[in-house]
């Protein structure tokens, strides 16, 4: 399917106007980085006598929720269903249609 540029123009110009004036990405970011790090910061720090063997259960967990995520962005950000309309829409409709190129 051809994409005619100045329709993927058009869409990230009302898609920027619609977002409120006072979003700031920097501090959405910035927020949920540090929200992030004091989890991990408070959690570790109940951490005590960890065996080396149970560590090795971190990067098993990253990757097994990094599949998971996946598969969610697979299965409901490329096709329709009932119960991910919201996140197909969202993803396939707005993120897509945002980061098209001519």
């Amino acid at each position: 399917m051809a994409y005619n540029n100045d329709n993927a123009q058009a869409f990230r110009t009302r898609y920027r106007a619609a977002i409120h004036p006072l979003y700031n990405p920097w501090l959405h970011a910035a927020f949920v980085l540090l929200y992030g790090l004091t989890c991990l910061v408070l959690l570790a720090s109940t951490l005590h006598a960890v065996p080396a063997w149970q560590w090795l259960l971190v990067p098993l967990t990253l990757v097994f929720f990094s599949w998971g995520e996946y598969q969610v962005h697979k299965r409901l950000g490329h096709y329709k269903t009932r119960f991910g309309q919201l996140f197909y829409k969202r993803h396939t409709g707005d993120h897509h249609s945002f980061l098209l190129k001519a």
